[in-house]
């Protein structure tokens, strides 16, 4: 198990680099489930999960009594797992850019990066498998760009909403967010503005 003294503010390009990896293999997985190279029958098989400090201790992992379809559960997977790496960039975001001052940065790329994270953290950190856009009101009915991206976020009516992956462009635009925020947190932390 990796010690999590490496992966933290200290070491922000591992943190970065650990969380966007664990998003590219819930995709990797979600492709060969898609694609026929792991079957349904994969995630159905029996194991023994043994307790690491008392080997008379185990638990039995089954499948699943009513398992949902191959697609849904590798999409959970993937929500999880972006959840989590969401989550990630967003703190490492609000340490490099002093906070809940990341929203009114004075470079409009950092401040609109910073508050579509912001955003989506939100959405995600209440209910993974099915998040909704929970914004307060002073970002509420606000435009949020970001050129490069080709990314433009009307917040007006998106509160309570579960149309999160539709309004960043799906997981293409999931992984171009975190692509983008990995950059701009590196580039500050190594050359402040």
């Amino acid at each position: 198990m990796l010690d999590s003294q490496v992966l933290s503010v200290q070491n922000p390009e591992l943190t970065l680099s650990t969380s966007a990896t664990n998003m590219f293999n819930a995709m990797r997985l979600f492709h060969a489930s898609q694609n026929g190279y792991m079957p349904e029958a994969f995630l159905n098989q029996r194991f023994v999960l043994v307790d690491p400090r008392d080997s008379g201790k185990a638990i039995t992992v089954g499948p699943d009594p009513e398992p949902m379809p191959l697609a849904h559960r590798m999409e959970n997977i993937m929500m999880c797992v972006g959840a989590t790496c969401i989550l990630q960039h967003d703190e490492l975001a609000k340490q490099t850019f002093n906070g809940n001052a990341r929203m009114h940065h004075a470079d409009p790329d950092v401040r609109n990066m910073c508050t579509l994270l912001y955003l989506v953290r939100c959405a995600f950190a209440h209910d993974p498998l099915t998040p909704r856009w929970l914004i307060k009101p002073k970002l509420q009915n606000k435009k949020i760009v970001i050129p490069t991206l080709r990314l433009e976020l009307d917040t007006t009516g998106l509160h309570g909403k579960h149309n999160i992956l539709e309004c960043v462009g799906g997981w293409y635009g999931m992984l171009a967010l975190i692509d983008h925020a990995q950059k701009l947190i590196l580039r500050h932390r190594t050359d402040p503005v």
